[in-house]
């Protein structure tokens, strides 16, 4: 395979901030201080190595590990606005180096963060403060694994251990019933019947119309990209049962989500292409976008692909 090639560092300072909505779940990646205090990253070294390009750019931080679109959407939303329009300093400078412009940012969400992104700009009056959204293997039509999960979870026979077994799994993100029921619900977010109104969330469902709405707004600019494997390496061959069921469901994949979930329609959304990576590789795991400390994925560089996505923001002139 060889060493990686070396970063193509480029100018990436965006006029608008660049704010990203994280996958499902916790940070990737933990390092820990002299004092063996654990300090927590999303998407690094994708963050140090953008910075070092000149990009103001952020990760939005959730209250929990776990939680519904709509709540992760809200606290995005409380995120922007204590970053920035709240931010009397961070303003003053901004405009100051924009004269005349109006402020907005430019969002980009990977896997539940694009429909966290998606419905805080629709349905929570944000579309006038965001100037692009790029999606990044994204659930845009949903998983059948999350649907797999949560046939599971309600059937009355598991459901009889189902809540302890998961308090016993993930002991610091359910370790109590309010938690629990937020790490159930992020997952129902992400089925198939969620995010296309259909099952318990069609007609004559018991959730009928409450399933995911979030219109695409003219005044944003819609990109997205997709990733799939081709074959599963054997570094990741833990992972091939889940990418074998969303196969036989659902044709091509990432491991996690349908090819079909991540593509939009092209009268909304400008579908960039599918990232495969290199020949000599099974494709792009999708976690990949967190960088390559949190997920080596080789024969795809994670930081150049971001150093190349925020350059052609700027040169957009977003």
């Amino acid at each position: 395979m060889g060493p990686a090639p070396p970063l193509i560092h480029k100018n990436c300072r965006t006029m608008y901030p660049v704010v990203i909505a994280h996958h499902w779940g916790p940070p990737r990646h933990r390092e820990y201080d002299a004092r063996g205090k654990a300090t927590e990253y999303f998407y690094r070294p994708v963050i140090d190595v953008l910075r070092s390009c000149g990009a103001d750019i952020r990760v939005a931080v959730y209250s929990h590990d776990y939680d519904t679109t709509p709540a992760r959407a809200l606290e995005l939303k409380n995120f922007i606005i204590s970053n920035f329009t709240g931010n009397a300093q961070y303003m003053r400078t901004w405009r100051l180096t924009h004269p005349g412009k109006t402020f907005k940012v430019n969002l980009v969400g990977h896997s539940q963060g694009c429909q966290d992104s998606r419905y805080m700009i629709s349905n929570l009056d944000m579309a006038a403060l965001t100037a692009s959204w790029t999606g990044l293997a994204g659930e845009s039509r949903g998983t059948p694994m999350a649907d797999l999960g949560m046939a599971l979870y309600d059937n009355p026979l598991f459901g009889l251990f189902a809540d302890r077994l998961l308090m016993s799994l993930f002991r610091d993100s359910c370790r109590d019933r309010d938690h629990l029921f937020r790490f159930i619900e992020s997952v129902r977010c992400l089925s198939e019947d969620y995010m296309q109104g259909t099952g318990e969330y069609g007609p004559g469902g018991r959730l009928e119309g409450r399933g995911f709405t979030a219109q695409y707004e003219q005044s944003v600019y819609y990109q997205n990209w997709s990733a799939r494997l081709r074959w599963m390496p054997r570094e990741w061959s833990g992972l091939y049962p889940l990418w074998k069921y969303i196969q036989l469901y659902r044709g091509d994949n990432d491991i996690y989500t349908p090819l079909s979930s991540q593509i939009h329609d092209e009268k909304f959304v400008r579908n960039r292409g599918v990232l495969d990576g290199a020949e000599w590789w099974g494709g792009v795991h999708h976690m990949a976008f967190t960088g390559s400390l949190n997920q080596p994925n080789p024969g795809f560089s994670q930081e150049q692909f971001w150093i190349d996505l925020i350059v052609e923001l700027r040169e957009m002139g977003f």
